[in-house]
């Protein structure tokens, strides 16, 4: 079994790539030789973003709430949220990376 980077080390890219993989999301990767995706298709990175959970919390809710275990994850938030509740959920959704890396670390344990 391959050995899981910790999140605290990864860098944005990283964690997006892992995020998407775990949810099913095929980002694409640009080839500038070909203009292609390497996955074959035609892919323009201006006309076409990737979403970037690192970033955008919004995306990373998106994601999350298309899941069926949905519940679970607001289950999950809910148990690390203490004190002020919510200055905590004003910072996940504020605070680049904090969101996706929770969610990540949600679907790590959960084996997704």
């Amino acid at each position: 079994m391959e050995e899981l980077k910790p999140l605290s080390t990864m860098t944005p890219a990283e964690i997006n790539r892992e995020f998407a993989e775990r949810a099913g999301i095929h980002l694409h990767q640009w080839d500038d030789i070909t203009g292609k995706c390497r996955c074959g298709l035609y892919y323009s990175p201006l006309r076409d973003p990737q979403p970037d959970f690192y970033a955008d919390a919004r995306e990373v809710l998106k994601v999350m709430m298309e899941r069926e275990d949905y519940q679970d994850f607001i289950k999950y938030m809910e148990s690390k949220l203490y004190g002020d509740w919510v200055a905590e959920l004003f910072s996940h959704m504020t605070t680049p990376g904090l969101l996706a890396k929770a969610a990540l670390q949600w679907m790590r344990e959960r084996g997704k």
